[in-house]
């Protein structure tokens, strides 16, 4: 993935902290299960980014568990497709929805994390976090929860969750 190809959501793309996010994302890239599959962002759990992501879970932006994500995604594309038909061929496809998965995952669930994000781009972008699944389970979902995969369903906290990469 080349993030600098990547159309990221517009209040990124508008803020003053744009090419820093992009240097970010574009800082470290690893392939989710070998060198033959899509290479992502591997990004920090920063304190920030806890805090946006506690925000986005109060106000329902996160759902848990590849299963939830995966069945998000296709629900979404069927209007996606209706408005894009609208719209017409100018129409420009950016982010509107952020998966975050742990480092503690399996190779073939990696195997289904490359394939969901190979089907659902370029609407879609995946990050692996420099964490693993309980802490992103603890801090989401609660104590003794496990969470090898979010997505941020919605622009808004998709937005806030790529400014926090920039404290």
């Amino acid at each position: 993935m080349n993030i600098n190809e990547t159309h990221l959501p517009r209040q990124v793309e508008q803020s003053d902290t744009y090419q820093q996010i992009v240097s970010a994302l574009s800082a470290t890239t690893r392939h989710l299960w070998d060198e033959h599959t899509l290479a992502v962002p591997e990004i920090n759990l920063s304190e920030h980014m806890k805090q946006t992501l506690i925000t986005a879970r109060r106000t329902g932006r996160v759902l848990q568990g590849l299963e939830a994500a995966g069945e998000q995604l296709r629900r979404e594309e069927q209007g996606l497709k209706k408005l894009k038909a609208q719209q017409g061929p100018d129409h420009t496809e950016r982010v509107s929805r952020l998966m975050l998965v742990s480092n503690d995952g399996t190779k073939w669930f990696y195997k289904d994390i490359d394939k969901i994000c190979r089907r659902y781009a370029p609407r879609l972008l995946c990050c692996r976090l420099r964490s693993n699944s309980r802490e992103i389970g603890g801090l989401l979902f609660g104590k003794n929860s496990m969470a090898k995969c979010i997505l941020i369903d919605h622009k808004d906290a998709v937005s806030q969750v790529l400014l926090s990469l920039v404290p």
